[in-house]
C-alpha cells in the first residue's frame, strides 16, 4: 500500500502513521486512558460539517468547535456573540468556519484583520464567509486558501498586503456580466 492512494481515508491514515512513529506518545497514555480516547481527540479538531451552499466550506458545529476547544457550548456562544469567533448563521444554525482558526484552534490576526475590513465596507458574515471561498479573478486563489497556506510563514502584514477587501460576486454565473446594470 501506498501513501499516495486514491482513497482519502486511506492517504489520511498513512499520513498520521508517519508522524506517530516519529513522536513520543508515553505523555499521551498517561492523559488519555486508551488507543480510542486519543484517536477521539485527534477527529475532534476535524470540522464536522461542508456547506457547499451557499459556499462556506469546511465549518465547526456549535457542539464539534465545542469538543475541539475543551470548552462548552455556552461559552462558544458568548464567544460568537461578543465578536471574538465568526460565525455565519445558515438555515437556523451557526457554522464556525474554519478558516479563521491556525492549528491551534486559535482566531488568526490576519482573519480578524480581514472580518474588521470587510465589517467596514458594509459586508455580513455570510458574504463574508461566501468571499473567503471565491477565487480572485487575477491570481485563482481564493483568500480561505491563501489564509491557510500562510501559516507562519509570512507575517500577518505581509499576507494582508496581497489582498483587497472586493465585493463577493452577487451574481449567477449564467447572467452575463452587464445584467444588473
Amino acid at each position: 500500500m501506498s501513501a499516495e492512494s486514491n482513497d482519502p481515508k486511506l492517504a489520511l491514515a498513512f499520513a498520521l502513521a508517519e508522524r506517530i512513529a516519529t513522536i513520543d506518545l508515553t505523555r499521551a497514555a498517561e492523559i488519555y486512558p486508551s488507543a480510542e480516547a486519543l484517536a477521539d481527540r485527534m477527529i475532534e479538531a476535524l470540522p464536522d460539517e461542508y456547506i457547499d451552499e451557499p459556499l462556506l466550506g469546511p465549518c465547526f458545529s456549535t457542539a464539534a468547535l465545542a469538543r475541539w476547544k475543551q470548552i462548552t457550548r455556552q461559552a462558544v456562544t458568548r464567544q460568537r456573540e461578543i465578536g471574538t469567533l465568526f460565525a455565519v448563521e445558515h438555515k437556523g444554525k451557526f457554522h464556525f468556519p474554519t478558516t479563521q482558526f491556525d492549528r491551534r484552534g486559535r482566531q488568526t490576526a490576519a482573519f480578524r484583520t480581514l472580518w474588521t475590513q470587510f465589517k467596514a465596507t458594509g459586508g455580513d458574515p455570510l458574504a463574508f464567509a461566501v468571499w473567503l471561498q471565491t477565487p480572485d479573478p487575477e491570481t485563482g486563489t481564493a483568500p480561505a486558501v491563501a489564509l491557510s497556506k500562510a501559516g507562519a510563514e509570512r507575517s500577518d502584514q505581509m499576507f494582508l498586503e496581497d489582498f483587497t477587501i472586493i465585493d463577493p460576486p452577487t451574481r449567477s454565473s449564467d447572467e452575463p456580466p452587464d445584467a444588473d446594470r
